[in-house]
């Protein structure tokens, strides 16, 4: 199964939280499975001067950190994907990896 069809898979099976991140202006969602947590990094497009900021944050905090993410794109939007770790708090692996500070906001039924 490709990267692709496991994000879209996720959106159907996994627990969704939509969170706050830093100073970023809108939300974003984090997707927890059973093996994975995906992380929305840019909304609609990848190629403004805002979310090219946001992605070469997570890049250059990605590179420091030494966490092994893939990036992919769907439906427009750029996402990372994480391997999850049983018993760790998803948002606080993400939110080290990432070195963003991520507040859960609510939980989206899936």
């Amino acid at each position: 199964m490709t990267l692709r069809k496991d994000i879209r898979r996720a959106w159907k099976d996994g627990m969704i939280i939509r969170v706050e991140v830093n100073h970023w202006r809108t939300f974003r969602y984090v997707v927890v499975m059973e093996n994975m947590i995906v992380f929305q990094v840019t909304i609609g497009c990848s190629h403004c001067a805002t979310c090219q900021s946001r992605v070469a944050h997570v890049e250059r905090a990605l590179d420091h950190t030494g966490v092994k993410s893939e990036s992919v794109l769907a439906e427009e939007m750029l996402f990372r994907v994480f391997e999850r770790v049983e018993g760790e708090d998803p948002l606080v692996t993400l939110g080290n990896a990432m070195e963003l500070t991520l507040r859960p906001v609510e939980t989206v039924p899936a």
